[in-house]
């Protein structure tokens, strides 16, 4: 990582309590508006009532942006749900 032309984000979905969770890119394109970039993120659950096994997990992704003219960063999953927004200066 170039730290000098790029930034690293940690994206988790915490600690869950079974299989069945899972967390993706949805693309590997950012958009720029204005001073926000916006990401999109593929948000995996388990369907209800589906068997899982029950183990302590914690779906993460290590993400390698660009620097440019963004100021914020949103997260949203598939559906456009905003999951953060956070300050990037």
């Amino acid at each position: 990582v170039d730290f000098s032309n790029e930034r690293v984000l940690h994206v988790s979905m915490g600690a869950q309590s079974s299989a069945g969770y899972s967390l993706s890119l949805a693309n590997d394109e950012v958009l720029v508006v204005h001073d926000m970039a916006h990401l999109r993120l593929q948000w995996n659950e388990p369907a209800a009532g589906m068997m899982t096994a029950q183990v302590m997990t914690q779906p993460c992704l290590i993400i390698k942006l660009a620097k440019g003219d963004y100021a914020r960063l949103q997260l949203l999953d598939q559906q456009e749900n905003l999951l953060a927004e956070l300050s990037v200066d």
